[in-house]
């Protein structure tokens, strides 16, 4: 990050101290950031970033047809259509809709659009392993981080980063959390109303 103009800046290979993880004792962070006193998901790389955080609900249309049913529909995702005999139904099957849709894109290489910010419609947020694996998969996209390099950084053999990067895989959460960490990313979960 270009400390005068804010900016992300490029490098063509990571500082040495890139992907070690230590705690501060003084702040009682973990991840290169806390040799620095930072935050560890607010560092990239070892440069300061404020990234907004990712948060992973698509926006979804809810239509009653004919017959009375609701049908969902999410812009984003034009193979993603479910539909429920009431709301609650609905909107169960859009969330198991949504988890096959993106985990279907992730298991053939394609490409999974950002959420886009459509007023009036329900955002439907993605179950939180895929959400995790999600992240994990952009996280090392946007490093140019390969499975290979990822594995070594955690000391695992690359089979490992496979089973955590594919969505049909049952991967413990904390080993999406400590890969995200080594990425210099904190994975956050929160609880919220419905």
């Amino acid at each position: 990050m270009d400390r005068e103009t804010a900016r992300p800046t490029r490098q063509t290979r990571e500082p040495k101290s890139a992907g070690k993880v230590g705690r501060n004792s003084a702040t009682g962070q973990f991840g290169s950031a806390a040799k620095l006193g930072r935050k560890a998901s607010t560092v990239v790389r070892d440069k300061v970033a404020e990234p907004a955080p990712s948060v992973f609900a698509w926006p979804a249309s809810f239509e009653y047809d004919e017959d009375g049913r609701v049908v969902v529909s999410f812009p984003d995702l034009p193979e993603a259509l479910t539909d429920g005999a009431d709301r609650a139904e609905a909107l169960s099957n859009a969330t198991d809709c949504l988890d096959e849709a993106i985990a279907g894109r992730l298991a053939a290489g394609e490409a999974v659009p950002t959420p886009s910010r459509k007023r009036r419609l329900v955002p439907v947020p993605l179950p939180v392993l895929t959400a995790a694996k999600f992240a994990l998969h952009r996280t090392m996209a946007d490093a140019g981080i390969t499975n290979t390099r990822l594995a070594v950084t955690l000391g695992v053999d690359e089979k490992e980063v496979r089973r955590m990067l594919d969505p049909r895989h049952a991967t413990r959460i904390d080993r999406i959390e400590l890969a995200l960490a080594r990425l210099g990313r904190a994975l956050q979960v929160s609880v919220v109303d419905q």
